[in-house]
């Protein structure tokens, strides 16, 4: 998996970035929430493209959680 090539350093910023757009702070990131947070560190993607990274993480998250692989903390 990808976050296990990350540094503590590096998990604690995306962990950071997560927190800081979870605007509802309810562990989930809605549609605008990822866009609005997106663009508040300066990476304005058109909705398209962020409803193509949403459908992508609700995907490995289905495939992770089937296979018993992930478990969210």
């Amino acid at each position: 998996m990808v976050a296990d090539n990350l540094s503590d350093e590096q998990v604690d910023v995306f962990k950071q970035m997560f927190n800081m757009m979870d605007k509802d702070k309810n562990g989930n990131l809605s549609f605008e929430e990822l866009r609005d947070g997106l663009s508040m560190i300066g990476h304005a993607i058109p909705d398209p493209d962020v409803e193509m990274l949403m459908d992508a993480v609700s995907s490995l998250h289905a495939k992770l959680n089937n296979n018993d692989i992930w478990t969210p903390q």
